[in-house]
């Protein structure tokens, strides 16, 4: 009997984890969603091409509910991968899933700022664009 006491704090402090995880997802995944809708939003504008080459640097960073959670539980900050950005290979398939295609590559030439934004700097010619993507959470 005593070890239902250690097994049921076991189960719970699980049961919390997976929680609050979840809705680190789904709040990290809206977060995401938004910022992605900003950079369309701001392409769309400036390319004159329906497939523009496009290099995505640095990442969205996380959004402020983390922090919250990470308080608590600080491996969340190590599975959680905040994307788009260049750490990833997620990045086309979501922009495509807005039906926003783009061909990623590294762009060496050196390109004029076209848009600066609280989330990002866009630099770009018409058909090649560079995304500085900023943390917010830096900044604060």
């Amino acid at each position: 009997k005593l070890l239902y006491i250690p097994l049921f704090c076991v189960i719970y402090g699980s049961i919390t984890f997976l929680y609050t995880f979840g809705n680190c997802l789904k709040q990290q995944n809206e977060y995401q969603n938004f910022r992605i809708k900003n950079m369309i939003s701001d392409l769309n504008e400036l390319t004159t091409t329906s497939k523009p080459t496009i290099e995505l640097k640095g990442n969205v960073g996380y959004c402020k509910t983390i922090d919250l959670a990470v308080e608590k539980y600080p491996v969340i900050r190590q599975l959680l991968v905040p994307m788009p950005g260049n750490n990833g290979f997620w990045d086309e398939n979501m922009f495509y899933f807005y039906n926003f295609v783009f061909e990623k590559s590294e762009i060496e030439s050196e390109l004029q700022l076209l848009k600066s934004t609280y989330y990002h700097d866009i630099y770009g010619d018409g058909n090649n664009f560079i995304i500085e993507l900023k943390d917010i959470n830096e900044c604060l």
